[in-house]
This record gives structure tokens, C-alpha cells and sequence, in this order.
């Protein structure tokens, strides 16, 4: 694994920089959500703090959070037997 990633074929600068920004944003919203729909959100419900309306917010996030996550794994299959392009399902 030591070379995985050294090698430039198919690699342009265009390329390049689509990644490294794509790969910036993944990292933030994967620390956001660890952190505000995880630890933020369990640590509400141990004091019992959401109100009924703030519940239905919350029942809400997590199912756009669920939805989210299906696309991604259905474009990751898709990527994987090459029907879509790296590009499309980064």
C-alpha cells in the first residue's frame, strides 16, 4: 500500500484540485455530523431537554440523515461496477 495514490495516470490538475476540494468538504461535513448528529444530540436526549416540536425537528434530520446515506451507498454501487464516472459519485 505503500504506492497506493503515487501514480499520475489520469491525473490532471483540473482533476486534481476537484478532488482535494471534494475531499476538504467530505472531511467537514463528516465532523459535523459526528459531532452535532451524534454526540450533541444524544447528550439533549440523556437531560431531556427536546420539547415535542423540537422531536419532530429531530425525527425529521435524522430521516434526511438516512435518505443521504442510501444515495451515497447506491452511487458508491454504481461507481463500483462502472456504470457511473469517479466524478459524478465523489
Amino acid at each position: 500500500f505503500s504506492n497506493a495514490g503515487k501514480g499520475r495516470m489520469g491525473r490532471t490538475k483540473k482533476n486534481e484540485l476537484f478532488y482535494q476540494i471534494g475531499t476538504k468538504m467530505v472531511k467537514f461535513f463528516y465532523l459535523w455530523a459526528k459531532y452535532f448528529l451524534g454526540f450533541f444530540i444524544n447528550f439533549l436526549v440523556y437531560l431531556e431537554a427536546p420539547t415535542p416540536s423540537q422531536w419532530k425537528f429531530l425525527h425529521g434530520l435524522y430521516l434526511l440523515n438516512l435518505g443521504t446515506i442510501s444515495i451515497a451507498i447506491f452511487l458508491h454501487t454504481l461507481r463500483f461496477k462502472k456504470v457511473l464516472p469517479g466524478k459524478l459519485t465523489f
